[in-house]
């Protein structure tokens, strides 16, 4: 089995665990491959998924409410509050407990030494502007990201059929210039080809892998490559059928060898 094959097996089975119903046994809430489910959250069960096999996008339509999920979101600055609170809860439960622990203690150091709260007001201050700075303010988008591209195997096939659409295009420009009525022909046979892929490749894109989608979509996919393989058929057919000048080449420079002598 290739690398390729195994990979997107192994992105099926991860799909299919984020979309399984959760199983409920002997008390415990599992996956569908016995795992335990360490999360529930607004009456929702929380499946983290595996950010090795999933692409950002797939993290977000298969597992939206994962932690994982909500720092994609923090990334691309489409961030919400309960994001941040996801990702950095940790952090900002410790920052919490830290301050009221100071604001306690400076509320009995303040009245035992300066009989006044003025100290506490302004921690209690500083310590609301961090909690609005942590929530409302800062940006936690990466301002250096990369636009990813999140090319599937799909999308793969889609791109190798624009190469090729794109060769053949051109040589037939080159055969049979515009307005010919073969030009208009060959044209409009690769422009129904295009459209018929691009809907199966929406249409793939859209489909969830599962044991009863298999196989259809990869019957799908075989007909796409049967597209791309008639379109470079063509583009070869057009290549192979232009004229051979090569022996005329040869005799000019046979001509041009022999009339050397001349310039002597």
């Amino acid at each position: 089995m290739d690398d390729d094959k195994h990979f997107e097996e192994l992105k099926e089975k991860e799909i299919k665990r984020l979309t399984s119903p959760i199983i409920h046994q002997n008390g415990k809430d599992l996956d569908i491959e016995g795992n335990p489910v360490p999360q529930y959250r607004d009456g929702k069960y929380i499946l983290e998924p595996n950010p090795t096999l999933l692409s950002t996008d797939e993290i977000l339509k298969y597992a939206p409410f994962s932690d994982e999920a909500s720092r994609v979101r923090l990334t691309r600055g489409e961030y919400g509050i309960n994001d941040i609170w996801n990702v950095y809860q940790s952090e900002i439960f410790v920052l919490f407990v830290s301050g009221i622990l100071i604001l306690f203690f400076s509320a009995i150091i303040s009245f035992l030494f300066f009989k006044t709260f003025n100290l506490t007001l302004i921690l209690l201050i500083l310590l609301i502007i961090i909690f609005l700075y942590i929530f409302f303010i800062h940006d936690y988008s990466d301002k250096n990201r990369k636009i990813e591209k999140n090319i599937s195997n799909n999308d793969e096939l889609l791109l190798l059929f624009e190469s090729k659409e794109e060769n053949a295009r051109e040589i037939i420009e080159k055969r049979f210039p515009a307005p010919q009525l073969t030009n208009l022909k060959f044209n409009g046979v690769l422009n129904n080809c295009r459209e018929v892929v691009e809907s199966q490749i929406e249409i793939l894109n859209t489909l969830t892998p599962t044991e009863k989608t298999k196989p259809e979509i990869e019957s799908r996919k075989k007909l796409i490559k049967q597209v791309i393989s008639k379109v470079d058929d063509l583009t070869n057919e057009l290549i192979l059928s232009e004229e051979n000048d090569l022996n005329e080449v040869i005799g000019e420079m046979d001509d041009l060898i022999n009339s050397i002598k001349e310039y002597n």
